[in-house]
């Protein structure tokens, strides 16, 4: 049951959050495409990444169901190498973020 009435005496000298639009961060309301472009535009290697893994993964499969096993093997040694290259991608783009934000506090 939540108790519903005024707050506590502890917290009556915290001011109520303020409520304007230019509160609002710009990705707020942004659909999935939008916030897919605003991720690709701040660190294009991830979707590059994740694009040959994907192709990878898709050839090595379809090579597996032809009889091609040499071919497939090799496919999924280089879907390997896709997803550490999309690992390596992630994590220096969290890097960069973080030594950015560190240059806009100072």
């Amino acid at each position: 049951m939540s108790n519903i009435g005024p707050p506590p005496e502890d917290f009556a000298y915290l001011a109520p959050p303020k409520s304007s639009i230019d509160d609002v961060p710009r990705y707020y309301n942004e659909t999935f495409y939008s916030k897919f472009k605003r991720k690709a535009d701040e660190n294009p290697f991830v979707p590059i990444g994740m694009g040959l893994t994907t192709l990878a993964l898709t050839y090595g499969l379809w090579q597996l169901k032809t009889g091609d096993t040499k071919m497939s093997q090799l496919m999924m040694r280089s879907r390997i190498v896709a997803q550490g290259f999309t690992v390596f991608a992630i994590l220096g783009g969290v890097l960069y973020g973080a030594g950015s934000s560190k240059k806009k506090s100072s």
